[in-house]
């Protein structure tokens, strides 16, 4: 039992790292987004007042990040 949940928080670790590692192989304005909202934990309404966007844009740029980090992390998490 102690050795599956080692091995759990390993690849828990692991696709932390790839994702991470993802985020930052966006590009500058959807990493910024994902950055500002899941780290920084800034609305949208926020997010868009600061970069001065409107919110549609940055919801655009979020929907393009997370489609982005889908496709990049299917090989990486495979290989997990």
């Amino acid at each position: 039992v102690i050795d599956d949940s080692v091995e759990e928080a390993e690849q828990r670790e692991s696709m932390l790292v790839a994702v991470e590692e993802s985020v930052l192989d966006l590009p500058d304005n959807q990493m910024s987004v994902v950055q500002q909202h899941y780290w920084g934990g800034m609305s949208f309404k926020e997010i868009a007042r600061r970069q001065k966007i409107s919110i549609n844009t940055a919801l655009g740029r979020m929907h393009y990040a997370v489609t982005n980090l889908r496709k990049m992390l299917m090989g990486k998490i495979a290989m997990l």
